[in-house]
């Protein structure tokens, strides 16, 4: 899924933490065309957000864990947008992203402890990250690693899927919400300081492999 999203970020009264408005969003479900839908979005959600490039300050992108084209597409666009606007680009873990939005998603859960997210990694495998919360904040404990989904285990109080399938196939257990990572939760954590190097977590090798001949 491609995630194109254009906020403003400011500093709560009080100094307690940046305040993310989100201006304009948009999702695609198509995988496949990342590569040719990925620039015609972010100038479609620009102008839709009413500003221009050059207003852009900085550019977030999800550092995934996720397959090779797709990040591979999304981090590169993501740095020579970046270079051509003169602004810094930082990354962030989309796992983190999706623990962010999970415990919005509970709201009536105002003290769990402990949140694991799960994505889709295909090949029958699925990627996951484990959180301690704290204040309605997840910290990574654990993670990201990619397994079988019989092999993802524990009882949290949260659980994270990326469908309702998926409730039957990992061996966790918890308060199941369906999850996926927003530009808002992206931002919030980019601009509270949570980011990582801009590196593809890529976890396990390519689909594409070069064949034995030209090796």
């Amino acid at each position: 899924m491609l995630v194109v999203g254009l906020v403003r970020a400011s500093d709560m009264p009080g100094g307690r933490g940046p305040v993310v408005e989100v201006l304009a969003t948009r999702e695609i479900e198509d995988c496949r065309q990342h590569n040719e839908l990925l620039v015609p979005t972010v100038l479609a959600v620009v102008a839709e957000a009413g500003v221009q490039l050059d207003d852009v300050a900085g550019v977030v992108v999800g550092c995934g864990p996720g397959p090779f084209t797709g990040l591979r597409v999304g981090m590169a666009s993501a740095m020579a947008l970046a270079d051509a606007l003169g602004v810094e680009c930082v990354g962030v873990r989309s796992l983190d992203a999706i623990a962010v939005d999970a415990l919005r998603g509970v709201p009536d859960v105002v003290d769990a402890r402990s949140v694991l997210v799960v994505t889709d990694a295909r090949r029958r495998e699925g990627y996951w990250a484990r959180y301690e919360c704290g204040g309605g904040v997840p910290r990574l404990v654990e993670g990201p690693e990619v397994s079988p989904p019989a092999e993802i285990v524990g009882d949290v109080d949260v659980l994270c899927v990326p469908d309702g399938a998926w409730e039957q196939k990992v061996g966790a257990r918890g308060r199941v919400v369906v999850g996926r990572p927003s530009a808002s939760a992206l931002a919030e954590l980019a601009v509270g300081g949570v980011t990582v190097d801009v590196v593809p977590l890529y976890l396990r090798r390519p689909d594409a492999q070069v064949p034995k001949a030209m090796r």
